[in-house]
């Protein structure tokens, strides 16, 4: 060979080939980040500055990498605001953004960076939310795990209406949390209404730009 060695390196806990390889050959998956996404601290230094090629976050292009976790994952569109969905962990000072598990660990975060007073610090909590529709209806919007009077009237309620492509992934799950943690059926009846698709089968979609709004603009 006339340049290199000829080797790659292997991180089978944060590449998706890589993870295939390390499933192959019994590798040892090393996690070299914290639960906050931080480098552990036994990675040692960087020797050279090298080109780093990873996925981006489309909404403010941070950059994010594969990590092995156990983790209930939500594949959704986190479009919604506060009132109806659980809170984004995202929170900003000053275009500063950061991710935390609380309020405290963000105002001392900001504390660190700014070099300011706690009580000086404003925080504005990221208005967008985690859109997790199977855990959220149809009680924690309505309170839980407070015993309020909304909880008490609207919970169960009568009888779900949806679409049939979220029977599995949607509503089965609000049974499963509603039965875990209230002990009860969320509600007695599902209806499940038929799908409006595209020339070519594909389900309507904002995302993929297959919507009836956007098509009439075109007309």
């Amino acid at each position: 060979m006339n340049f290199g060695t000829g080797a790659v390196k292997i991180t089978p806990a944060h590449d998706g080939n890589d993870y295939e390889v390390g499933e192959r050959h019994n590798l040892p998956f090393i996690n070299i980040f914290t639960d906050e996404g931080r480098i552990v601290g036994d990675c040692g230094k960087f020797r050279l500055n090298v080109a780093k090629r990873y996925y981006w976050l489309y909404r403010n292009w941070n950059c994010i990498v594969d990590v092995i976790i156990i983790l209930w994952l939500c594949r959704s569109a986190a479009a919604l605001k506060m009132w109806w969905n659980q809170g984004s962990p995202f929170s900003e000072i000053s275009d500063y953004w950061v991710v935390v598990h609380s309020k405290a660990e963000v105002l001392q975060k900001a504390s660190e960076k700014f070099q300011a007073e706690v009580y000086k610090i404003v925080l504005q909590q990221d208005e967008d939310v985690l859109d997790t529709w199977f855990s959220l209806f149809p009680f924690s919007v309505f309170g839980w795990p407070d015993q309020t009077d909304d909880l008490k009237t609207f919970f169960p309620t009568t009888f779900l209406e949806t679409g049939h492509d979220i029977l599995v992934s949607c509503v089965a799950r609000k049974v499963f949390f509603s039965q875990k943690f209230l002990r009860q059926l969320p509600f007695k009846q599902v209806y499940l209404h038929p799908m409006v698709r595209g020339a070519h089968g594909r389900k309507m979609s904002k995302w993929a730009m297959l919507w009836t709004q956007w098509m009439l603009s075109m007309v």
